[in-house]
């Protein structure tokens, strides 16, 4: 367990990150759900990070307010017409110097499944997910 506790995310993250453009359709996004079985994706624009888009961001383009109530569009429409842009969140990012019980924390509190990696510039570096955690700990 020692080496788990001083590992740091930047030996235990994925470095080949699969990243998505704000203006990619929902229809889009969802085929790379069930293509790479991964809960999130990092929502890039000009190398800057401005988000990610999880499965559950995705599901909140199919919510129906005020007079949308009565609509009566369909999957097929409704992901069409609305992108990743409509749906993305704030992302909680973590360093890649920080401490995997660190990260272990941070999904303890927030039941988030992964976090966006980055550098000390700012720069997306990598994702950790929960099954990098487990597979660490597995390893001590």
């Amino acid at each position: 367990m020692k080496e788990f506790v001083e590992s740091k995310v930047k030996h235990n993250m994925t470095r080949n990150v699969i990243t998505v453009s704000p203006e990619l359709p929902i229809n889009e996004l969802e085929k790379l759900f069930s293509k790479h079985g991964f809960n999130m994706f990092p929502v890039i624009e000009n190398k800057k990070l401005l988000g990610i888009v999880s499965e559950y961001d995705f599901l909140k383009a199919f919510l129906m307010f005020g007079s949308n109530l009565q609509s009566h569009e369909s999957y097929k429409k409704i992901a069409k017409k609305k992108c990743v842009k409509d749906v993305y969140s704030q992302p909680m990012t973590v360093r890649e110097w920080h401490p995997l019980t660190y990260v272990l924390e941070l999904m303890a509190q927030t039941m988030y499944k992964s976090f966006p990696v980055i550098n000390d510039e700012g720069k997306l570096v990598g994702v950790i997910a929960r099954r990098d955690l487990i597979k660490k700990l597995k390893a001590c």
